[in-house]
This record gives structure tokens, sequence and C-alpha cells, in this order.
């Protein structure tokens, strides 16, 4: 079964602005795969402005890919 992440607790994932390259490195993927992973959700995540990704839409590409470095195991 998949959680819901709500909030993200610090001590799990440290919430900040992120750049595309920031998002490689914690989710470890090629800046083309991180671009493409997002592009289907481009209306909801938001424009970025400059070179980051600002806290909410942070909050909400972890909702969506998950928190980097964290699998979640299926329950039968």
């Amino acid at each position: 079964m998949r959680e819901e992440f709500s909030v993200v607790k610090s001590g799990e994932f440290d919430l900040r602005p992120c750049t595309p390259a920031d998002l490689c490195k914690m989710y470890g993927v090629t800046r083309k795969t991180i671009l493409r992973w997002l592009k289907p959700f481009a209306k909801e995540i938001g424009q970025r402005y400059g070179h980051f990704y600002n806290i909410a839409q942070v909050e909400k590409i972890v909702k969506i890919l998950g928190v980097p470095g964290r699998m979640l195991e299926d329950e039968d």
C-alpha cells in the first residue's frame, strides 16, 4: 500500500528550494530523467522562477515521486 505524505518531516528529508540538478542528486538520476518524470505533472507543479523550484513546488514533487532514497514496499 502506498503512503501519502501530507507533511514532509525534517528528520526524513530537508525541505528547501531546489534546482533540477539538486533533484537529480537526491533521486540519483540524470537531468533528462528528472525532467521527463516531472513533465506529466508540470501544470500541477507550476513554473520555476529562475533556476529553483520553491518550497511548495518541491513538496509537490516529493509527494509525486516519493521521498528520495526511500522505497515503499507493497503489502499483500
